[in-house]
């Protein structure tokens, strides 16, 4: 299969786009991956604010039942729930920001597709050039079922997150430079 076909391939697997994989290139994440990077953090903030909520209309409740509970004590309860929910959040919106701003990794060599033993379970691995990324299986599959095993390939991803963003198949004298 020529490098185009298989590029058209991977592109589809990756839903990636020509702007997407021009940004990738030139070392920067495209819009579109950026959303698609800080979707998951969304929804954890809204679940956690769902809570939050929760927890404040909990907490009225309760006081319209005790007279006798001080509104202090129910500030205290809220900020500290508040804070244990907020924590972990913000440590994964830092860790995904900085990861971005980090700008895109180039990594070059033949395509491994490897079968590893996680924690007594299968897991799979994609490799190119040193840089080996944990990916689905049906990621896994598709690139198996595709015949990437052994091709010259270019794969940009995310160094702090070792997030894979794209992958094209190349001939040697096609590499970009990154």
């Amino acid at each position: 299969m020529e490098a185009r076909a298989l590029n058209d391939g991977l592109m589809a697997v990756f839903d990636c786009a020509d702007d997407d994989l021009a940004a990738n290139r030139a070392g920067r994440v495209s819009c579109r991956q950026k959303w698609a990077l800080l979707r998951p953090n969304f929804d954890a903030t809204l679940f956690a604010l769902v809570l939050l909520g929760l927890l404040v209309v909990g907490l009225a409740f309760v006081a319209s039942l005790e007279t006798a509970a001080s509104p202090d004590m129910f500030v205290a309860v809220l900020g500290i729930v508040g804070t244990i929910l907020m924590f972990p959040l913000s440590l994964r919106w830092t860790a995904t920001l900085l990861s971005i701003a980090g700008g895109v990794a180039v990594a070059r060599g033949a395509l491994a597709l490897r079968v590893v033993d996680k924690d007594g379970a299968p897991g799979y691995e994609c490799a190119v050039g040193d840089a080996v990324f944990d990916v689905p299986a049906s990621l896994f599959k598709t690139l198996k079922s595709m015949g990437l095993a052994q091709r010259r390939c270019q794969a940009y991803y995310l160094p702090r997150m070792h997030a894979l963003l794209s992958l094209e198949a190349v001939r040697d004298a096609e590499a970009h430079p990154g």
